[in-house]
């Protein structure tokens, strides 16, 4: 966005709120996490990011159910976004 923008203009952002949307039990993502990512492969916590959105969003609890579930959505390249 700042590389975009001219001098003096002003960005808007809409960002929903995690509380109304169905990231509702998933935990804010921090600054070290988001550091993490930017500075190296983010595909080093990609599966973490399925894991904790198959349990979080999807409420799957069974390990074994979960793994697969996780397995299926990295394989088909589904698109989750990975930090809340």
């Amino acid at each position: 966005m700042l590389r975009a923008i001219k001098a003096g203009g002003v960005v808007y952002l809409a960002v929903p709120d995690k509380r109304y949307t169905f990231d509702v039990d998933r935990p804010v993502t921090n600054f070290r996490h988001l550091e993490n990512d930017f500075l190296n492969d983010p595909e080093i916590s990609k599966k973490i990011h399925f894991e904790e959105w198959v349990e979080r969003v999807k409420k799957i609890k069974d390990e074994k159910v979960k793994k697969n579930r996780v397995f299926e959505l990295m394989n088909m390249d589904y698109s989750i976004h990975f930090h809340v």
